[in-house]
C-alpha cells in the first residue's frame, strides 16, 4: 500500500510506501513504478549528498543523464520518498526507484537504514572496545560514509580500543620519552654526587 502526497500539500515529501528497507523488496518496488527496473545510470551510480541513520538525500554519478536529488527518509512503519523531476507523482518514478534499489543493494547504504545490519556491523568493531555486550550500539558508533565505503567510528573520541597496538600507542604517548641519555657510571664527573633512592 502507498499513497502520494503523504501528509498534507505542504508535505515535503510525494511519496510514502508503506514499507521499510529491510522489509522492501522489488516486488513492492515494482508494484508502486511505473516503469521497475535500474535506469540506465543504474543504482551503482547512486551517491550520497547527505546521509545519516534512516534518512539521506541521493544523486547519480552517472553523467548520461540528468539525475535530480531524491530524498529518502524512514520512519518505523514508511519511507517517505520525494524527487525534484516533473514525473507525475502517482508512482515511483525512476529516480526514486534507482536510489530505493541502491539502498536496499548496497551494504554501504543499507546499514544506515537496516537497524539488525547496523548492529551486526557494529559489534564486531564494538567487540575491541569492550561494548559488543550493550543493546545500542548506536549510542557508542556511528557510521561513516566517504566514496562509496563506511567506517564504524566511536561517537566519543575518549573510547579507546583494548587491543596491542592501541595499548602500544597509548603507553607511547603516557611513558615519558628520555630526551638525553644518563652518563655512563664509570664516567668521571666532576659536579655530579652519587646517591641511593629508596622506594
Amino acid at each position: 500500500m502507498s499513497t502520494a502526497n503523504p501528509d498534507s500539500a505542504d508535505s515535503p515529501f510525494d511519496f510514502r510506501l508503506e514499507a521499510t528497507i529491510p522489509t522492501l523488496t522489488d516486488t513492492v518496488l515494482a508494484r508502486h513504478s511505473r516503469d521497475f527496473g535500474p535506469s540506465v545510470g543504474g543504482y551503482n551510480d547512486i551517491q550520497p549528498k547527505a546521509i545519516e541513520l534512516n534518512q539521506g538525500s541521493f544523486t547519480s554519478l552517472s553523467r548520461s543523464t540528468y539525475f535530480p536529488t531524491v530524498v529518502v527518509k524512514q520512519t518505523d512503519e514508511n519511507l517517505l520518498v520525494s524527487c525534484s523531476c516533473e514525473a507525475p507523482r502517482q508512482t515511483l518514478c525512476s529516480h526514486q526507484v534507482d536510489v530505493l534499489t541502491s539502498i536496499m543493494r548496497r551494504r554501504e547504504l543499507r546499514l544506515f537504514f537496516d537497524p539488525a545490519q547496523r548492529q551486526e556491523a557494529i559489534k564486531h568493531v564494538a567487540k575491541e572496545y569492550g561494548l559488543e555486550n550493550e543493546p545500542q550500539l548506536d549510542d557508542f558508533f556511528q557510521l561513516v560514509y566517504d566514496n562509496k565505503t563506511v567506517s564504524i567510528q566511536p561517537r566519543q573520541k575518549q573510547l579507546i580500543p583494548v587491543t596491542k597496538a592501541a595499548n602500544e600507542l597509548l603507553e607511547a604517548q603516557l611513558v615519558p620519552q628520555r630526551s638525553r641519555p644518563f652518563p655512563a657510571i664509570d664516567e668521571p664527573t666532576q659536579h655530579l654526587k652519587k646517591l641511593l633512592v629508596f622506594t
